[in-house]
């Protein structure tokens, strides 16, 4: 079940409008795609927790 809450998390992250941005990495500076403004979650009952998570870790 949480494999599939993922695989929804990352299909809707798709879909969030991003910006182009130098970010600082431990091995330098890298040209990223990050999100154009910080996402809000917010997750009814348990069964929004898989995407919650995903979220979290990956935006």
């Amino acid at each position: 079940m949480e494999r599939i809450g993922e695989a929804a998390a990352l299909e809707i992250a798709r879909h969030l409008p991003t910006r182009y941005q130098e970010v600082t990495t431990p091995q330098g500076t890298a040209a990223a795609n990050v999100p154009a403004e910080q996402p809000v979650l917010a997750t009814i009952l348990r069964a929004g927790l898989p995407f919650a998570k995903w979220f979290a870790a990956h935006v």
